[in-house]
């Protein structure tokens, strides 16, 4: 059985360390779920690990690097800024946020989950391009 390629938005990996209860149990089960394929960047990174490593907190840093460290990470490419432009322009899409969807779409994820809400740019992605779920819609 093939797995989901998935890129993990920040907000998921975030809800899985500090999350409510609803949201961090969302976050836990698609960590957990053998029928995923996680997908990550350099830029997943940029966005997770300054503030724990600069306030010191090494159980956020160990938690992080332990789910970064099972991903596949997307390969550093200069296509995927000019892709990440591209798409900001396209869709209005946050520049962390552009870059996120860039490095999905050059990795093949078949989907992109984040706990931003809905209405948020990165929804306006087309779902022939990838799939953009709204997590936040699925905690009660």
């Amino acid at each position: 059985m093939s797995q989901i390629r998935t890129y993990l938005d920040a907000s998921v990996i975030m809800n899985a360390w500090k999350g409510q209860d609803d949201n961090r149990i969302i976050a836990m089960q698609i960590l957990d779920d053998d029928h995923r394929h996680l997908l990550t960047s350099r830029y997943l990174q940029l966005e997770l690990l300054p503030k724990p490593t600069f306030y010191k907190n090494h159980l956020e840093l160990d938690f992080i690097n332990r789910i970064l460290s099972r991903a596949e990470q997307i390969a550093d490419e200069p296509r995927i800024t000019k892709f990440a432009v591209d798409l900001a322009g396209k869709y209005d899409l946050a520049p962390l946020d552009a870059l996120h969807i860039a490095s999905a779409l050059v990795g093949r994820a078949m989907e992109f989950l984040s706990f931003e809400k809905p209405g948020k740019p990165l929804y306006r992605l087309p779902s022939d391009l990838m799939r953009v779920v709204a997590l936040s819609t699925l905690a009660g």
